[in-house]
C-alpha cells in the first residue's frame, strides 16, 4: 500500500472538495483519500492504479494528473489572467456603482449599461457559467452554480426590465456580483502563491551547482544534480553546501541557522556531518557525498512543510462537511422564496428579486476557501520563520497550549 499526491483541476469550493474525495473513494483499491482547496491536490493510499482514479474523477467532472517534479515544491502560478479578469471587472462595473454616489446625478441609459456589465458577465465572468456548466452536467452543484444563476438571471431580466422601457435596471448587481468575487478569487490566488513561495525558498538554500573532484584531483562544475553518492566535492568559503555529506579534507565554520536555528556557526573537523543548504566560512572544505536531491534533509524539510499545508485541520473538515451541503440547501431556498413570493401575489417581477438575492449572499467562499487558505498561509509564515508543523491539527493543537501558557 502506497501513499501519492496528485494535482487536480477544475475545484473551486468545499462542495467540489467532496465530490473529488467521493469520486476517489468510489475507486477500487483506494482506502482514504484527502483532497485539499488550498493546494488543488489529493493525497491517495492504496493500491488503486492511477487510470482507475482518473477515470472516476473525469466523471465526476474534475481533472486528475501527476505533479511534475519541477513543480511540486509549488509556487510558479501565473496570476496576470486572474488579475486582467479583476482589472476589466471592476473598471466596466465603477461607472455603473458611481451613479450609486449621493451628490452624483448620473444616469447611464440602458444600452450603455448593456454594454458595460455584458462583458464582465459572460467574458470576465466565463468561467464561472462554464464550471457551473460542467457540474450540472454531472448533477452536481457548486459555489459556480449560485455565482452564474445569480449573475445569469440578474442580467437576463435587467434585460426584459429595459425592452419594456423600465427606468431602474438591474445591470450593476449581475455586473458587481461577478466583478466583486473575481477580486476575492485574485486575492486568495494570491495568498496561496506567496505561501507556496515559502517551499520553494527552503530548497533554493541548496546551490544550483557544485564543484565536483575528479579523478585526477581537478575541479569541475557541475549541476548539483549530476552529483551521486560517493563523489567528493569542494565547497568554497561563503558558499552553500550542495548535498548530504561528510567532512573528507580541510576544517571550518558552517551556518547551520536553517536547519537547528542556532545563530553562531559551528566547527566541522574531519568527518563531521555536513547538510545541505549550510553555509561555509572561513575556510574551503572537502566533502564525500551521502545524499542528494530528495533524500537530503533540506528536500525532506520541504517535503514536510508540502505535507503539512495539504493536511486538513479538524476546522477545515467541519467547514467541509457543512460546505458540501450549503448548495444544495441554498438553491431549494432560492426556489422555494420565488414560489412564496409568487404564491403570495407579488408576482414574478418582485418574487425574482427575494431569490436572487438569496442567490447572491449565500456564497460559501469564505466557509469553504478561508479555513484552507489560512492555514497554508499561516503553515508557510512559520516555515520562512525557520518552524516546520509537521500537520495542520498540530497548529490548531497550538492555540490550546499557547493558551494555557499565557
Amino acid at each position: 500500500m502506497s501513499q501519492q499526491t496528485y494535482a487536480v483541476s477544475g475545484m473551486t469550493c468545499a462542495s467540489c472538495v467532496r465530490h473529488v474525495e467521493k469520486a476517489l473513494l468510489a475507486t477500487q483499491g483506494v482506502t482514504s483519500a484527502t483532497v485539499n482547496l488550498a493546494t488543488l491536490t489529493a493525497t491517495v493510499e492504496g493500491t488503486a492504479a492511477f487510470e482507475s482514479m482518473v477515470q472516476q474523477v473525469d466523471e465526476a467532472g474534475y481533472a486528475l494528473s501527476k505533479i511534475e517534479p519541477e513543480t511540486q515544491a509549488g509556487g510558479g502560478e501565473d496570476l496576470s489572467p486572474a488579475r486582467r479578469r479583476m482589472v476589466v471587472a471592476l473598471t466596466l462595473t465603477a461607472p455603473m456603482l458611481a451613479t450609486m454616489l449621493p451628490g452624483l446625478h448620473w444616469h447611464f441609459p440602458g444600452w450603455a449599461q448593456l454594454l458595460l456589465a455584458t462583458p464582465v458577465v459572460f467574458v470576465a465572468g466565463w468561467g464561472f457559467f462554464r464550471r457551473a456548466a460542467r457540474q450540472a452536467r454531472h448533477g452536481q452543484a457548486s459555489m459556480d452554480t449560485l455565482i452564474a444563476l445569480g449573475a445569469g438571471v440578474a442580467w437576463a431580466f435587467a434585460l426584459g426590465e429595459w425592452w419594456r422601457g423600465a427606468h431602474q435596471l438591474s445591470f450593476e448587481t449581475a455586473a458587481a456580483l461577478v466583478a466583486f468575487l473575481l477580486t476575492g478569487k485574485y486575492l486568495e490566488a494570491r495568498a496561496k502563491s506567496r505561501a507556496t513561495d515559502a517551499l520553494q525558498a527552503l530548497l533554493n538554500l541548496a546551490p544550483p551547482t557544485a564543484l565536483r573532484i575528479q579523478a585526477d584531483g581537478s575541479v569541475l562544475e557541475v549541476p548539483v544534480a549530476a552529483l551521486h553518492q560517493g563523489d567528493r566535492a569542494r565547497v568554497l568559503p561563503g558558499q552553500a553546501i550542495p548535498a548530504d555529506g561528510r567532512v573528507s579534507g580541510g576544517q571550518a565554520e558552517v551556518d547551520e541557522a536553517m536547519l537547528t536555528g542556532e545563530p553562531l556557526p559551528v566547527l566541522k573537523l574531519l568527518g563531521d556531518v555536513l547538510v545541505a543548504g549550510a553555509v561555509v566560512h572561513g575556510s574551503a572544505l572537502e566533502m564525500e557525498i551521502l545524499a542528494v536531491g530528495a533524500d537530503t534533509q533540506l528536500a525532506r524539510m520541504a517535503a514536510m512543510v508540502a505535507q503539512a499545508q495539504g493536511s486538513k485541520a479538524p476546522a477545515q473538515d467541519l467547514a467541509d462537511r457543512i460546505s458540501a451541503v450549503f448548495v444544495p440547501a441554498i438553491l431549494v431556498l432560492a426556489a422555494a422564496t420565488f414560489l412564496g413570493w409568487w404564491w403570495l401575489g407579488g408576482g414574478v417581477a418582485q418574487a425574482w428579486r427575494p431569490a436572487v438575492t438569496l442567490l447572491v449572499i449565500a456564497c460559501p467562499c469564505a466557509l469553504g476557501l478561508a479555513t484552507p487558505v489560512a492555514v497554508m498561509v499561516g503553515l508557510g509564515a512559520a516555515s520562512r520563520q525557520g518552524v516546520l508543523v509537521r500537520d495542520a491539527a498540530a497548529l490548531e493543537g497550538l492555540v490550546g497550549i499557547m493558551d494555557g501558557v499565557f
